[in-house]
């Protein structure tokens, strides 16, 4: 198992929505020039350039196959050439939203050798990412297959601490719209990290998503709960009944420094 002091440094974006044409508007807004702005803002963090970019679902919102495989060829480009010469050891990884093309997005990540969903390990720390993706659906679920995934990376970890990375909620948000979507077998999950968690020879430490388009920081047990406002320029206002958008809040990503003794510092930015 890795032991390793030195601290790391993750930035995650979410909900870009972006489409294959970079001047295509989405609910009246240019989605690529959002992206831009977001990735300014980030250049200018100290710790600029993170050792872990987290891609977490509904990357790309398009119509055509042709489409879906461009854009993110074209993000993980736009990436690269933003971390210069870090973009040969940054990890980078996309998984899938309820607006990507999974099988689509698979292909491209091994092409572009981006990390998809499954376990890596950088330090002290062990990142799970999950597929909670539906097809044909806006829904939350997980699945025997992804759930084994995780049993895999908790019963033979890379490192001690470990961050899941998933799309969609895993709690209600007190917001009847989004909690209809949020992830069905979620207390699956819970289950296997209470569990590994008391055995004390793994500890998650922290989940992390987006989907909602807003800023959450909620907690189970000792496990933290994140949720990341949306790259892309439409942000959903937080503890409404009905879909409504908060057109007060701007884009945003979040920062997060993980510690080697799995403390984590976190903290969210907008444009």
């Amino acid at each position: 198992m890795i032991n390793n002091c030195s601290p790391i440094h993750v930035l995650q974006i979410t909900d870009l929505h972006l489409k294959a044409d970079p001047a295509a508007l989405w609910r009246g807004h240019n989605v690529q020039q959002s992206l831009d702005a977001v990735l300014e803002r980030a250049r200018q963090h100290q710790h600029w350039p993170p050792q872990v970019i987290l891609v977490t679902g509904d990357i790309v919102d398009d119509e055509t196959a042709e489409g879906y495989r461009q854009t993110y060829h074209r993000l993980a480009n736009q990436l690269r050439e933003q971390l210069g010469n870090a973009a040969s050891t940054t990890k980078i990884g996309f998984i899938p939203g309820n607006h990507d093309d999974s099988s689509i997005l698979e292909e491209s990540v091994k092409s572009l050798k981006l990390f998809g969903c499954g376990s890596f390990a950088l330090n002290n720390w062990q990142i799970i990412q999950l597929d909670s993706s539906l097809m044909d659906s806006d829904d939350g679920e997980l699945g025997e297959q992804q759930l084994a995934v995780l049993d895999s990376a908790l019963s033979s970890p890379q490192a001690p601490n470990s961050l899941i990375v998933l799309h969609h909620p895993l709690v209600k948000l007190n917001s009847a719209w989004m909690d209809s979507m949020r992830v069905k077998d979620a207390a699956a999950l819970f289950s296997r990290v209470d569990t590994f968690n008391t055995l004390g020879g793994q500890q998650v430490r922290a989940i992390t998503w987006g989907h909602a388009h807003q800023e959450t920081e909620l907690a189970h047990g000792q496990v933290r709960l994140f949720g990341t406002p949306a790259a892309g320029p439409v942000q959903f206002t937080a503890g409404s009944d009905d879909f409504a958008i908060d057109t007060n809040l701007a884009a945003g990503f979040r920062w997060l420094t993980l510690q080697p003794n799995g403390q984590i510092d976190t903290q969210v930015f907008r444009v």
